[in-house]
């Protein structure tokens, strides 16, 4: 994108191309410079953009990690921890549970492991994210008690039990 910084005819071609592509191909710097560059004097514009894409990015996340990945980095630019932490069970990925433990654990601790029991992978990223859980399972060993989980999974029994709760439940028992 270097290319098109002193050309602003350029410029305008790559904020079009942009404002086509995104969110299904693009990236979170790409959705904060159209913010700062294109819509910079356009906040009505900015606001339905915003919608659009944020909407997008919720369905897409399900499917795709990057998706989820992007939707997450807006949430959390806004401090909208509460929406990482709804969202994270619909997730692609564990793995961004991770990324975001000590925000979410420090936002609501309790909401944030009722959606950790309620995450369950995709077959099509069962593999990538069974890598995630052995080091997760200790980050919540650490910092939940025994009792906090047990009723946590309890409570996500009577609904839905997801693949993560299945791998701790069966760690307690262990």
């Amino acid at each position: 994108m270097h290319l098109y910084a002193d050309n602003p005819a350029k410029r305008n071609e790559l904020h079009q191309l942009l404002l086509q592509l995104l969110p299904a191909t693009g990236t979170y710097e790409d959705y904060r410079m159209l913010q700062k560059e294109y819509f910079i004097n356009k906040p009505d514009e900015w606001q339905k953009w915003k919608i659009k894409i944020l909407t997008q990015l919720t369905v897409l996340m399900r499917d795709r990690i990057d998706s989820a990945k992007f939707l997450f980095a807006i949430y959390q630019d806004e401090n909208k921890y509460d929406k990482i932490a709804d969202k994270l069970q619909e997730s692609a990925t564990i793995e961004l549970a991770l990324d975001y433990f000590d925000i979410l654990f420090q936002f609501s601790k309790q909401k944030f492991l009722k959606s950790l029991c309620y995450f369950s992978s995709i077959y099509k990223y069962q593999e990538y994210n069974t890598q995630f859980y052995p080091l997760l399972a200790d980050k919540v060993r650490e910092h939940y008690t025994k009792k906090e989980i047990t009723l946590a999974l309890a409570d996500s029994k009577s609904y839905y039990l997801g693949t993560f709760s299945r791998y701790v439940e069966k760690m307690l028992q262990a």
